[in-house]
């Protein structure tokens, strides 16, 4: 079952870890500019590097003479759309109706493009096109054929891996130096859709020990073979600073043609991001009460444990055959009410597991503990049209899905825990542990001289720790609302978290899901109700 709504055409949503947009190879038959034969507006693509347009001047890579051989193309999944690049550096074609990916051929040795980010629309009919020069880092001997001996890489930007089988794999160790975000991510083209490849993340110290943790095979841009893999971690203390990150980049090639060439970026915060800038948003509940104190939130609270009290849960799929199915027709949602249904706007209210394992156990963990293994898997990156580039912006559920109080216990802001429990926040503090587990409130330059060890993101108490803005504090998140079952009644932004989430961790992917392959019970589902994976209703 296809995991992509394929009517979006301008709203990409890209999830994590994971967003991704399809596009194939063209059905239609390929034109080039000439077979058009429409007058005026044009589609134009332009290269730039470092922030210049080529041809650039006296650089015999990137000048004129570059420009010879290289070829713009315009592919909506249907039509196909050629053109070559003149000696002004453009390519155009007359302008037709629709959203076309962009792909360019024919650039010089060492310098590549991401091909999964150009669009051209009737809206945005000219597009710059970033062009990078491949990162060669220094190898010798046998540089990469094994973890204790992969390739260093410091810079970022991209980087190229050729592989000669699909059991071939080079490895490559990265120390950062700096707080921040960093990541891999690989850029092979969703329209070409014939290689996939695939990041073995590890485990390491600078011993050159290293241990095997997981494979990264998506969360990129994907299409139905092409999956992208992107593996993101957040450098958030001092403690992490000279870490060793080793991964192990593979591919597989959809016609078994080797050697393949798989090309990937080392994302560093500040330094190198492919595409545009993304900006960062915290979801905050608001369909659910704000105010712990408040006697509307202990009204909701009990409303929903006496609605639920000395009932059994029942998973709303329906046996169809020899399988199972969400049937559409059965949920809707009530506006009166504010909640989704099983069976009719008057049926029971369908309820999903937050604080407790989904009902059949498709996740390992609990909602609110699911990047306990150190991924973002609760950031989802939402993707739209501007100028021609996707605009990404990435939307953080984490306070959403666990609330403030969960968080802060945690370490995740800069707070400072009382022996009595009670949570305040203390500007440029964070809170240290002393060995015999006693906290301490400590100046950000204080804690790393008095050999304390802080909790959470605040290790060694570093000035960059982070902060909790005012609207993010006491915010309840929905697991403060959660019943004795850790489930809690579907509202209207919950369901559109859970679809956002479902779609970004492919747990439906063309029949190679988690759910659509879970042992216990495998369920199909149309696009718009993947999400009910982890629901259920009380009888």
């Amino acid at each position: 079952m296809k995991r992509i709504l394929l009517n979006i055409l301008l709203l990409f949503l890209t999830l994590t870890l994971a967003s991704c947009g399809v596009y194939n190879r063209a059905l239609g038959k390929d034109k080039d500019a000439s077979q058009l034969g429409a007058d005026g507006d044009y589609f134009t693509v332009s290269l730039v590097y470092d922030g210049e347009t080529l041809p650039l001047a006296n650089d015999d890579k990137l000048g004129a003479n570059a420009l010879k051989g290289m070829k713009a193309s315009w592919n909506n999944g249907y039509s196909y759309y050629e053109a070559a690049f003149d000696e002004k550096g453009t390519a155009r074609i007359p302008e037709v109706e629709g959203v076309f990916n962009i792909l360019v051929t024919g650039l010089p040795s060492g310098y590549t493009y991401n091909p999964n980010v150009y669009f051209a629309s009737n809206s945005s009919p000219y597009v710059d096109v970033e062009i990078y020069k491949i990162i060669n880092p220094s190898v010798s001997g046998n540089a990469g054929k094994s973890t204790g001996n992969p390739i260093r890489i410091t810079q970022g930007g991209i980087y190229s891996a050729t592989l000669q089988s699909p059991t071939d794999k080079i490895y490559y160790l990265f120390i950062p130096q700096e707080i921040g975000d960093f990541g891999i991510e690989s850029i092979a083209s969703t329209t070409e859709n014939l290689v996939n490849p695939i990041a073995d993340i590890y485990n390491a110290n600078a011993g050159g020990t290293a241990y095997f943790s997981h494979t990264q095979d998506d969360g990129g841009e994907a299409s139905t073979y092409t999956k992208n893999f992107k593996h993101l971690v957040e450098v958030n203390g001092d403690e992490y600073i000279g870490n060793v990150f080793m991964f192990g980049v593979r591919a597989t090639h959809k016609n078994e043609e080797y050697p393949v060439t798989v090309e990937f970026a080392l994302v560093k915060e500040h330094e190198f991001e492919l595409g545009s800038t993304a900006t960062d948003t915290m979801m905050i509940p608001k369909e659910i009460p704000q105010d712990k104190t408040s006697q509307e939130f202990k009204d909701y609270v009990a409303w929903h444990n006496d609605n639920t009290a000395n009932k059994t849960l029942k998973t709303p799929e329906t046996k169809v055959g020899n399988g199972y199915r969400y049937e559409s027709s059965r949920f809707v949602y009530n506006e009166t009410d504010g909640y989704w249904h099983v069976d009719g706007k008057d049926g029971p209210i369908l309820y999903a597991a937050i604080s407790k394992r989904d009902y059949w156990g498709f996740l390992d963990v609990s909602l609110t503990h699911v990047e306990d293994a150190g991924n973002k898997a609760l950031t989802i990156t939402t993707s739209l049209l501007e100028d021609g580039v996707r605009k990404t912006k990435r939307e953080n559920y984490k306070l959403f899905v666990q609330g403030y109080d969960d968080l802060a216990r945690s370490g995740y802001y800069c707070i400072y825990m009382p022996a009595n429990g009670t949570i305040k926040l203390e500007n440029g503090y964070c809170f240290c542990r002393v060995p015999d587990g006693e906290q301490k409130l400590a100046n950000v330059n204080d804690c790393a001289s008095q050999g304390l060890t802080c909790l959470g993101s605040c290790e060694k108490c570093n000035k960059d720790c982070r902060a909790c803005p005012e609207e993010q504090r006491n915010v309840v998140g929905y697991q403060d609302v959660a019943n004795k079952d850790g489930y809690v009644p579907v509202t209207d932004e919950l369901q559109r978290f859970l679809l956002k989430f479902t779609i970004s961790q492919r747990y439906y992917a063309d029949g190679s899901g988690w759910v659509e392959t879970n042992p216990t019970r495998q369920i199909d589902a149309t696009n718009e109700f993947q999400w009910l994976w982890c629901c259920a209703y009380y009888v």
